[in-house]
């Protein structure tokens, strides 16, 4: 009995392990996917914004022309002596665009990322997080370890190029590691079927003017 306990309590410290490590690989890589993340996402506001600015502009543009189009229609409908003045008035006509005006957003303050260093496979971080921990001598963590690290085996090559040999040994995360360039196919021609040529007709040797009952006549 205490025997199933101990494989029990073993298999249990060794999932701990997995998820511990898995956790820690997911915090490495938060800070960078973050701050990708952030930077492309402040990209496309800043272009949406370019966008919407030359937008608000041609609206105000359109709502002063339309309302100086009214004021001169007001000018061909007055009496003459109130034209000039009408007229006037419509030329520094400036009519308020405040009900166009966009609010632009401003994106939070970015949050500090602390991005974590190391590997659970390497050495170092073993001893760091394992070695100088009371329970190491008596119970160590399991040999297998969870990499940080991009395997090829989850990277697809693009269209010309096939995984390396062994690439779910390799790790890496490019083409340049963990494709080469696919072998080109080679057609093979189906030969023709064989066509027999009939021999050209050898054209018949006349026959002599008197064996066909004609007689040459001398000029």
């Amino acid at each position: 009995q205490a025997s199933t306990l101990h494989s029990a309590q073993v298999k249990q410290c060794e999932q701990k392990q997995v998820v511990f490590e898995t956790k820690f690989c997911d915090r490495v890589g938060a800070c960078p996917q973050y701050v990708a993340c952030r930077s492309s996402s402040e990209a496309d506001q800043e272009s949406a914004h370019a966008d919407a600015k030359v937008t608000e502009a041609g609206m105000q543009a359109t709502h002063v022309a339309a309302r100086r189009v009214q004021c001169y229609i007001k000018v061909i409908q007055a009496e003459h002596k109130a034209r000039p003045a009408l007229l006037a008035s419509c030329s520094s006509l400036q009519p308020s665009t405040s009900h166009l005006a966009i609010v632009y957003g401003r994106a939070p303050a970015r949050s500090s990322c602390e991005a974590l260093q190391g590997d659970p496979c390497d050495a170092e971080w073993r001893h760091q997080h394992y070695g100088t921990e009371d329970w190491y001598m008596g119970a160590p963590p399991m040999a297998s370890c969870s990499t940080c690290r991009a395997m090829c085996s989850s990277f697809v090559c693009p269209s010309g190029m096939i995984a390396r040999p062994h690439a779910d040994e390799l790790q890496g995360s490019d083409r340049e590691t963990c494709c080469e360039a696919s072998a080109p196919k080679i057609t093979t021609l189906a030969p023709s079927p064989a066509t027999t040529t009939s021999p050209l007709p050898i054209p018949a040797t006349p026959a002599p003017a008197a064996a066909l009952g004609y007689t040459l006549k001398e000029s």
